[in-house]
């Protein structure tokens, strides 16, 4: 029993040390689960209380892990968010990025290594903002755009491609 209680006070410690970081507001969310610019204490009091009550020993150490993934993964996200990287994605065809939100300037660069990547700039309103990237075979590039604001990107591809969005770079 000690030593059940010792390593749920341990999580316990690490969960609110990884919770009580500031956020900036407007930051993107990388967690399906759990909404960053909302989550606070009461939240995570409310989801270690759920998971408690679970019986079955096998499936409350499953919700927990599963629930310390996400809070693991916002962490990630939080120290990538101080380097000014909004999002990283790769692929080797065709995909649309989530929402992000960005303070201007900002940047995409990319780099492929296909025989086609195409990519599009859309605004929360799905207008066309930008074609960043007509490229017939490898390559890479970037794309600055000086407006703060909500964008998604649409990438049409084939062949292996990956790309970072940043907020904050030097408006060249």
């Amino acid at each position: 029993m000690i030593k059940k209680l010792t390593g749920m006070m341990i999580i316990t410690t690490l969960v609110l040390t990884m919770i009580s970081m500031p956020l900036r507001a407007g930051e993107n969310d990388f967690s399906e689960d759990i909404d960053i610019e909302e989550i606070d204490m009461e939240e995570i009091i409310d989801e270690l209380t759920h998971i408690r009550r679970i019986d079955s020993d096998l499936s409350r150490l499953m919700a927990y892990d599963d629930f310390v993934d996400e809070l693991l993964e916002i962490a990630e996200d939080r120290e990538k968010r101080k380097d000014g990287i909004v999002a990283r994605y790769k692929g080797d065809n065709d995909k649309e990025t989530a929402l992000y939100e960005v303070e201007g300037p900002w940047e995409v660069e990319w780099k492929s290594e296909g025989r086609i990547f195409q990519l599009y700039i859309y605004d929360a309103d799905d207008r066309r903002v930008s074609v960043a990237a007509n490229q017939t075979r490898g390559g890479s590039g970037v794309y600055t755009n000086s407006d703060s604001g909500k964008y998604y990107l649409e990438i049409k591809a084939v062949g292996d491609w990956n790309l970072t969005i940043k907020e904050n770079v030097e408006d060249s």
